[in-house]
């Protein structure tokens, strides 16, 4: 069995992932890039109370017993945790203005909101490695309307 120390590319911490949700009960996840599919864990949301010494770590803790699971086992601990192939990937709209990049899956379709800029390029470097021919761009895209429903 290997673990998620063993087998992780890189690792992206308090990402913001939109699944489902509204923008007031958003979910930061750790987000982990592996050989065959890639995960997010999540970690906390912005209507929790936390407090800062202990939050921090327990988050700590959380990601070290969570290493020695294997992926999709620690995926299936917490039904907001993901887990997805590579080949299941239908496709990827990236957008670099936002830091936003929208996935879409066989079963859902979600939204990934990265912090800073750097994490958004890395992330994307590496995700267009593993799925090349899926990703899309809007940055040079003109939108000159937009239809919000």
């Amino acid at each position: 069995m290997s673990t998620i120390i063993e087998t992780t590319e890189k690792m992206f911490k308090g990402v913001n992932v939109m699944r489902d949700t509204f923008p007031s009960t958003r979910i930061f996840f750790d987000i982990h890039i592996f050989n065959d599919g890639f995960a997010g864990y999540a970690v906390w949301q912005t209507n929790t109370f936390r407090i800062p010494g202990f939050s921090h770590l327990r988050d700590f803790l959380s990601r070290r017993t969570r290493g020695n699971m294997d992926p999709q086992q620690a995926a299936e601990e917490d039904d907001r945790n993901f887990f997805f192939k590579y080949d299941d990937i239908q496709g990827i709209v990236t957008h670099a203005a936002h830091k936003e990049l929208q996935i879409l899956t066989a079963s859902e379709q979600f939204s990934i909101h990265f912090r800073w800029e750097t994490d958004y390029d890395e992330f994307i470097v590496d995700f267009s490695k593993k799925v090349n021919e899926k990703i899309f761009s809007r940055d040079d895209v003109e939108v000159k309307a937009s239809v919000y429903i």
